[in-house]
């Protein structure tokens, strides 16, 4: 099976095209006033699905290969990893003075 490699980049523009897509403007409806908007009302039955799972299958919609079920328990976890350390991240106020650390990796060239 060959797999198309793809870059940070391209991958981020894929994103969001698939985000503007799926846009309320985009698909021709109208837009609503704050007014005009509907509290959201969820039944016991129809809640939202957890963020991990909407990723999931937003990459299914970008890589349609199959994925087995190894493959997509493995790639669930990685996701939820990956929210749970954002969540993590996000809880630290940052200032704009605050920049990266640096680092230093002394190298030495043999010979």
């Amino acid at each position: 099976m060959h797999r198309e490699v793809v870059d940070r980049r391209t991958f981020a523009r894929q994103l969001a095209a698939t985000s503007l897509a799926a846009s309320p403007l985009v698909l021709g409806a109208a837009p609503v006033r704050a007014d005009e908007q509907e509290s959201p009302k969820q039944d016991s039955a129809e809640k939202a699905a957890p963020p991990a799972e909407l990723t999931l299958q937003l990459l299914r919609q970008l890589y349609p290969h199959e994925f087995d079920e190894s493959q997509l328990a493995e790639l669930r976890r990685q996701i939820e990893e990956d929210q749970a350390r954002s969540r993590i991240l996000s809880s630290f106020a940052l200032t704009n003075a605050d920049e990266p650390a640096p680092i230093f990796g002394a190298w030495r060239a043999e010979g």
